[in-house]
């Protein structure tokens, strides 16, 4: 897709508010540019994505890999690059929302890009997985936000690029109450 807020596989609760379920297996290329264009999401919590096999490219501010925007979202086998501003790789935001990841790619270029983020009270798990954040303030993983969890398992984690406004791209980052575990055998750098 291309232009601002067109994104690629969307699940999206209707106005009579019926769970939706959105699957998408095998190879599936998706690629996005434009202002908030995320390559695959949930909207609203009962909207649900479960994917494998595919292959996010996404370009623009706010453009992000994978979101689970108060619903829930299941990759595997995936790879997820993201390119711009807070165009993070992995989102989960808000109290009803989850995002699990396994065996998974994810690459972000740009400011304050983490490579995955949980944050206002969602979960995220991300098990058996390279993260790689690349960009002024760019964390690997991200917990922000009271009640805000995310745990990982056997991930390599790799961040470069310098602080912004007193921000670390640091590879592993939990603040403002919230909970961050990586377990298991695995690299930050």
């Amino acid at each position: 897709t291309s232009g601002n807020f067109g994104g690629g596989l969307l699940s999206l609760i209707d106005n009579e508010n019926k769970p939706t379920l959105l699957q998408a297996k095998g190879k599936t290329t998706i690629s996005t540019t434009g202002v908030y264009a995320p390559g695959a999401e949930a909207f609203q919590h009962g909207a649900r994505l479960g994917a494998s096999g595919l292959d996010v490219n996404t370009t623009g501010f706010l453009s992000y890999g994978a979101y689970a925007h108060g619903g829930d979202v299941v990759v595997n086998e995936s790879s997820f690059v993201t390119e711009g501003a807070l165009a993070f790789g992995l989102v989960a935001e808000g109290a009803t929302a989850s995002l699990s990841a396994t065996n998974v790619q994810v690459t972000t270029r740009g400011v304050g890009a983490a490579g995955a983020l949980s944050e206002a009270g969602a979960q995220v798990q991300v098990n058996d997985s390279n993260v790689a954040a690349s960009g002024q303030g760019a964390a690997g993983l991200l917990a922000s936000g009271t009640d805000s969890r995310l745990d990982a398992a056997r991930v390599q984690v790799h961040t470069t690029g310098g602080a912004l406004d007193a921000r670390a791209a640091n590879g592993v980052e939990a603040q403002f109450g919230a909970n961050l575990s990586v377990t298991g055998e695995s690299t930050v750098q």
